[in-house]
């Protein structure tokens, strides 16, 4: 089943998404009067569409390592430096996962992966070739980890 909505706005609650905008229904002209479209039988209500179970998806890219300067000093292109290993980003991204964003419960569990992706959008600070990602999901109950370390990110 689908529902012909036209999307104003949308907002996520403990891993609930809720669309909010216009829908169009059939009216019954006896009961409205002339209301209506150009057609005279449809008229355009609010509504809100609520999405539960929602899973996040985090996306982490590996910091560059620390490289020395080559010969004539100049510092290498960064698409040839090396990243650090995803294992130790996966460790990193555990200890500010738990307990700050998904408590030490039984049932609580987050996932995590290697995954190639091509970055397409206008921070130039994030290569745009493809890179490995360590791709990190969890139920979307649980709230995103803190900004300064979405903003600044970790060690690794």
């Amino acid at each position: 089943p689908y529902l012909d909505m036209y999307w104003l706005d949308a907002s996520e609650r403990n891993g609930v998404v809720s669309l909010y905008g216009k829908v169009r229904v059939l009216i019954d002209k006896k009961q409205h009067g002339k209301k209506g479209d150009e057609q005279g039988n449809f008229v355009y209500q609010s509504c809100c569409v609520t999405i539960p179970n929602n899973e996040r998806n985090l996306f982490v890219l590996p910091r560059l390592l620390p490289s020395s300067e080559n010969a004539e000093g100049d510092e290498e292109d960064e698409s040839t430096q090396e990243r650090h290993p995803i294992g130790d980003v996966y460790a990193e991204i555990g200890s500010v996962l738990r307990p700050s964003c998904i408590p030490n419960v039984k049932g609580a569990e987050w996932k995590a992966k290697p995954v190639t992706r091509s970055y397409a959008f206008e921070d130039p600070s994030i290569p745009r070739g493809e890179c490995q990602y360590l791709k990190v999901v969890y139920d979307g109950k649980y709230p995103v980890p803190d900004r300064n370390v979405c903003v600044n990110g970790g060690k690794t």
